[in-house]
């Protein structure tokens, strides 16, 4: 059994010993040095093990899709999962309002919690969707690419979901639970209409 296990050892050794001489060439360095290397050291298989992990890392993984990102697509993507982030955040918070209302809590901690995020978000809408952070550009998003390509309109339907979010804020900031419920239909309106016409369904 010991000896089986030793010879298992030696053959995963020699396997890997044969996969950082093919790195190695693949990156242009000396094989007959990093044979000397892989076959001569008397570094233990893990160590082995964790060079070769290592410079499959450096070269991306192995992968042949792997893509370096300049400064500015790092940043647009950067840009869309924030974007994200704060779009799931208004959604959980829209939820929260609309579960309140079902149990007819319109003016309980969490509804007037939920509703101050919702009217909170909504002045920064605008800014979430800058140039080059489109699906046009390349970018995974649910964006659609009319969002660029129609300015105005866009423009129209995110300040008519401002403009219900300030009603609803206020109406939050009043207690006022029917003025809250009124404006809470009136806001999913706007985020359907904007849905709609600007975002790729699911």
């Amino acid at each position: 059994m010991g000896h089986e296990v030793d010879g298992d050892i030696d053959r995963r050794y020699a396997d890997f010993c044969n996969i950082g001489e093919l790195i190695m060439g693949k990156m242009g360095m000396n094989s007959g040095l990093m044979s000397g290397f892989f076959r001569r050291s008397a570094a233990a298989p893990s160590v082995l093990i964790a060079s070769v992990v290592f410079t499959l890392a450096a070269c991306g993984g192995g992968s042949d899709n792997a893509v370096a990102l300049t400064a500015e697509q790092e940043a647009m993507r950067q840009t869309v999962e924030s974007r994200q982030a704060n779009f799931k955040d208004i959604g959980a918070a829209f939820k929260a309002i609309g579960d309140e209302l079902k149990a007819e809590r319109p003016e309980s901690t969490t509804a007037i919690f939920s509703i101050r995020s919702v009217s909170g978000f909504a002045p920064q809408v605008k800014d979430w969707f800058p140039e080059g952070s489109g699906p046009q550009d390349g970018l995974k998003t649910k964006a659609k690419s009319a969002i660029w390509d129609d300015p105005a309109a866009f423009e129209k339907a995110y300040l008519e979901f401002e403009a219900a979010a300030a009603e609803l804020g206020d109406a939050g900031r009043a207690s006022d639970g029917e003025l809250i419920k009124k404006n809470f239909m009136k806001v999913g309106g706007t985020c359907k209409g904007c849905h709609d016409q600007f975002r790729e369904t699911d």
